[in-house]
């Protein structure tokens, strides 16, 4: 029994040294199951992802957008989006890949880049779901 144990402790250990640098160097920020808040007058928080490379730009996917409520909508189809809070905005369509260029001070490996959006419509907050790479 306790041989047993002790193999199942070294497995564990053995899993978590090849999960943590995948963890540790996620390149991609994963937001297509929940609703994210964009406001439509100022930029708004939406994630980050942790840079695996140096590179000058990311990417954005938006692939669903919803009204304030967060009933989906076709009434949304664009918002504006740009990595880090002193970023180029880059205006984006619901269901296509865009590229975002990042600041320089976030280029490097390890760089923790966020991505901001703004709505599209001053009048009309609305809520995203979606995908940041900045590999």
């Amino acid at each position: 029994m306790k041989v047993m144990k002790h193999f199942l402790s070294m497995s564990l250990v053995l899993a978590l040294v090849f999960v943590m640098p995948s963890v540790c160097f996620a390149a991609e920020y994963d937001f297509s199951s929940v609703k994210k808040s964009v406001d439509s007058n100022s930029w708004s928080y939406i994630g980050s992802a942790t840079k695996d490379k140096a590179g000058s730009v990311g990417e954005i996917k938006v692939t669903k957008m919803y009204d304030a409520d967060g009933n989906e909508s076709s009434s949304y189809s664009q918002v504006y989006a740009k990595a880090t809070g002193n970023g180029t905005s880059k205006l984006v369509t619901k269901g296509s890949w865009y590229e975002v260029a990042i600041p320089a001070a976030s280029q490097s490996q390890g760089s923790s880049v966020g991505l901001y959006c703004q709505g599209h419509t001053p009048w009309l907050d609305c809520k995203i779901s979606g995908y940041w790479n900045v590999h």
